[in-house]
């Protein structure tokens, strides 16, 4: 397998754990010094609102979330492009993540997306592993959360 399929697959192994709500699987694909940054771009200039630093912080900050009743996320990762320089690499990619909301007798099942922007990710490989060292999600303009209707 290429390196830079193996980096691909760090990313989807994060929108799994995230999509699992595995903060311990999440955690695990960080290097010990971590960093997240979650931004928001409404304007062309990204706006930073969460940091998460370190592994532990980063695991908590999925663990807690919780879907509506019977409703699952899924994430969509695209648009991948890698550039590796020896053990370091860099990553960018375009996502959308969504939440299935399951169907009753009056209503079907619909499929919300709840986030949607760019990773700009900063990768280690050290032990043969390719760990995140710095992951930045900048968000597109605010989504709709209530999944009510």
């Amino acid at each position: 397998m290429s390196e830079e399929r193996r980096i691909q697959q760090v990313l989807a192994r994060y929108a799994q754990a995230v999509n699992r709500r595995d903060g311990a699987g999440l955690a695990a694909l960080f290097d010990d010094d971590g960093r997240v940054d979650i931004s928001r771009d409404g304007s062309g200039t990204p706006e930073a609102f969460l940091i998460l630093t370190g592994r532990q912080e980063i695991a908590d900050a999925v663990t807690g979330k919780t879907f509506p009743p019977g409703a699952r996320g899924r994430a969509l990762i695209h648009g991948f492009v890698v550039d590796i320089d020896g053990n370091e690499a860099t990553v960018e990619a375009l996502f959308e993540e969504f939440v299935v909301l399951p169907g009753d007798d009056s209503a079907p099942t619909r499929t919300v997306i709840e986030e949607s922007g760019e990773y700009h990710s900063t990768l280690r490989r050290t032990g043969g592993q390719w760990k995140l060292v710095h992951h930045r999600v900048v968000l597109d303009a605010e989504l709709r959360r209530d999944h009510a209707g």
